[in-house]
């Protein structure tokens, strides 16, 4: 009995350290759009994740790594910077790509939706675009979850809505036995960009650009 003691408290001490300090890549993970505009957009990343603004997590959270006696260690954004920082850097980079004129605008995490227009409809040269985070967490054991909650706006100059999308859901996206925390690495900014991609390629934004 002793002899099989030994070793599962190994793994769950060095499972514990491959737990501790995990970041993942959400600053350089860069969607593919499918845009076409003259027009200048504004657009703004509004993080409206619950324990983000009561100050439970940092905004720079964005999961949980729970270790091999499955005690939880957050994971935090590569850049170090706000998770609606890495938003909205990759977005307007999308779209710059695409030869479209991007102003973007950073929306303080304490805002409401309407106290989020209303700081971008005065920048507004052609249309807006929000996006709000209103969930967003992956969750890593041995296989990792991502549990997430987007919405995208597109308004005109006077705040009307032209267009929508969202992506929610919680998504499986398989793991590792021997090392879920490099697993989930790879995983997370895969499904990151996917759900980018999805939001903003949607047809109902698309359909507010004749």
């Amino acid at each position: 009995m002793k002899t099989l003691f030994i070793p599962i408290v190994l793994i769950g001490v060095l499972a514990s350290g491959c737990a501790v300090g995990n970041k993942h890549n959400y600053h350089l993970n860069h969607p593919h759009v499918t845009l076409q505009t003259t027009e200048t957009l504004t657009v703004g990343v509004h993080d409206h994740r619950p324990y983000v603004i009561n100050h439970d997590k940092r905004a720079s959270f964005v999961g949980i790594q729970r270790a091999g006696f499955g005690n939880p260690f957050d994971v935090t954004t590569l850049s170090g910077q706000a998770l609606s920082k890495d938003f909205l850097n990759v977005i307007v980079k999308a779209f710059r790509l695409r030869n479209i004129q991007v102003d973007s605008i950073p929306i303080p995490n304490h805002m409401t939706r309407d106290q989020a227009i209303a700081l971008l409809l005065p920048k507004v040269q052609g249309k807006a675009i929000l996006i709000m985070i209103e969930e967003w967490k992956s969750e890593t054991y041995n296989n990792t979850a991502l549990h997430y909650n987007v919405i995208l706006e597109v308004l005109n100059k006077s705040g009307d809505l032209l267009g929508r999308s969202q992506v929610v859901g919680s998504d499986d996206l398989g793991g590792s036995f021997w090392n879920p925390p490099s697993h989930a690495k790879q995983a997370v900014p895969q499904a990151y960009r996917q759900k980018l991609e999805a939001l903003l390629n949607d047809p109902n934004v698309l359909a507010a650009f004749p």
